[in-house]
């Protein structure tokens, strides 16, 4: 492959890049109007008291739902239900040591996980 090729990859990469901001932009205020239309139905389906109905609008039947999900783990929420675990199941002398313990065992668990190494190209403005 010669320069004039990279050349020309290059400059495919970076209209690509452009191309994809811009429909990320445009995706984003898309998913921004559809949650501000989105919370005025469900408002007015609140109100109205008619969560338990399914709306049919042409071919389309829109239903209120609601689900529930869990918060993310983050080492510090390991850190902290650890923590309160090991002051909860243990001994007062173990547990005045449960911080610490916890702690072993955050680290332990962070630096005994696989390890993948992925390759791409980094985009960024000048």
């Amino acid at each position: 492959m010669d320069k004039d090729y990279l050349k020309t990859y290059v400059n495919k990469l970076l209209e690509i890049e452009k191309e994809e901001d811009k429909i990320k932009a445009l995706s984003a205020n898309l998913r921004k109007e559809k949650e501000n239309v989105s919370s005025y139905i469900m408002d007015f389906m609140t109100k109205n008291h008619i969560t338990e109905k399914d709306i049919i609008f042409g071919d389309r039947k829109i239903k209120y739902t609601a689900s529930n999900s869990q918060e993310g783990i983050t080492k510090g929420l390991i850190l902290m239900k650890l923590t309160e675990f090991f002051k909860t199941k243990f001994s007062e002398e173990a547990a005045s040591k449960a911080e610490e313990t916890a702690q072993e065992a955050v680290k332990y668990i962070y630096s005994s996980r696989d390890r993948v190494e992925k390759n791409y190209l980094k985009i960024s403005k000048v």
